[in-house]
């Protein structure tokens, strides 16, 4: 939103009650595409509403994965985690945050790349896996 653009004067530029941005505004009520370019449209953003809507429904989407995913409790879907890390025996992990340099010495200006890291080694078996659990991790190279 606009700086000093109350919630308030956003409803009554889109043309909605207070009550619809509220709700927006929490995440209760999903906004839909015709909503999402009213928005961009009251800030001065037209040109990011493609963007916020091809994001909006891709969110949808992940959402509704995870929703299929865990239908049938979170046990399954930890019991097929750990299935699959116990099995695992060579773990690949790109590292976007560490950066390694790429040759010369310390004042080279060589530029730095993510590196990729490769374990002969199973997992550890205490990282928190993605559900909350303690178990291998993927993300573990050693």
């Amino acid at each position: 939103m606009l700086p000093g653009l109350s919630g308030k004067d956003l409803s009554a530029r889109c043309g909605w009650h207070r009550a619809k941005t509220t709700r927006i505004q929490k995440g209760d009520a999903p906004p839909s595409d015709r909503d999402i370019r009213a928005w961009c449209a009251a800030c001065g953003a037209d040109d990011q509403a493609d963007d916020l809507i091809s994001t909006a429904r891709a969110v949808d989407s992940m959402y509704l994965e995870w929703r299929r995913l865990h239908k049938d409790g979170i046990r399954k879907v930890e019991q097929n985690w750990n299935t699959l890390h116990e099995r695992t025996r060579v773990c690949r992990v790109c590292v976007s945050n560490v950066l390694q340099p790429t040759g010369g010495g310390s004042g080279s200006s060589t530029p730095r790349t993510p590196k990729a890291t490769t374990s002969a080694t199973p997992p550890s078996a205490s990282c928190p896996s993605p559900t909350g659990s303690t178990g291998p991790c993927a993300a573990c190279p050693s």
